[in-house]
């Protein structure tokens, strides 16, 4: 399984929109101290919650670039545990607890949650805290990537966003192996590996891991 530092730096900025985030070690207190300044300013209009794999992670920085959607996203570490980075638009991405999960999807009331792809990317578990919650959930799982990219489009008003994805993932496929490889292709395996690289507790960008 491949990691970011299979890449080159230049393509990863190319590719990766949000490569300058940082995760930061921070009280809880603080971390809702944030929240509250977020909620005073803005309403978060759509969450984005996916793996921290390539294509999964491609699409929703695409589209956190474009509508400033906020992503928390999955990053499945040793030890059968998960770390869980907040991703804003501004400052800087932080982990938060897994434990703590849904106690900030619900400080953030979003309007609506997109989780992007199936249980192989955001695990059973955190699908069946969000629908035991009041927010309303929309999983795009299709194990063809360019099919989840139409239907985010269409729930983001953001048509040109397939167009732009497949354009990428066309990239970086080649970047990979040298061959391009349609998403949803039957020789791909549909999920992706859960052994990441671990990242370090401060100052690391979340790992990309290619799935």
């Amino acid at each position: 399984m491949l990691t970011r530092h299979s890449l080159s730096g230049a393509f990863l900025a190319l590719v990766f929109t949000a490569s300058g985030m940082m995760a930061q070690e921070k009280s809880k207190p603080s971390r809702f101290n944030f929240f509250r300044r977020l909620g005073e300013r803005d309403r978060v209009e759509t969450l984005i919650i996916t793996g921290n794999f390539g294509r999964s992670r491609l699409l929703a920085e695409l589209a956190q670039e474009k509508r400033k959607h906020p992503i928390l996203m999955i990053s499945p570490e040793a030890g059968q545990r998960d770390d869980v980075y907040f991703m804003p638009t501004r400052p800087e991405a932080f982990i938060l607890p897994e434990s703590e999960f849904i106690d900030y999807v619900e400080f953030l009331k979003p309007k609506r949650v997109v989780v992007l792809g199936d249980e192989s990317y955001v695990p059973a578990r955190y699908l069946d805290q969000l629908r035991a919650s009041s927010v309303q959930t929309i999983v795009l799982n299709s194990k063809d990537w360019n099919k989840n990219a139409e239907a985010l489009a269409n729930l983001i008003n953001y048509l040109a966003l397939p167009r732009i994805y497949g354009g990428y993932v066309t990239k970086l496929e080649l970047s990979l192996g040298g061959h391009y490889v349609p998403s949803g292709a039957p020789a791909i395996p549909a999920a992706p590996a859960a052994v990441p690289a671990t990242v370090p507790p401060a100052s690391m960008m979340a790992p990309i891991m290619l799935d």
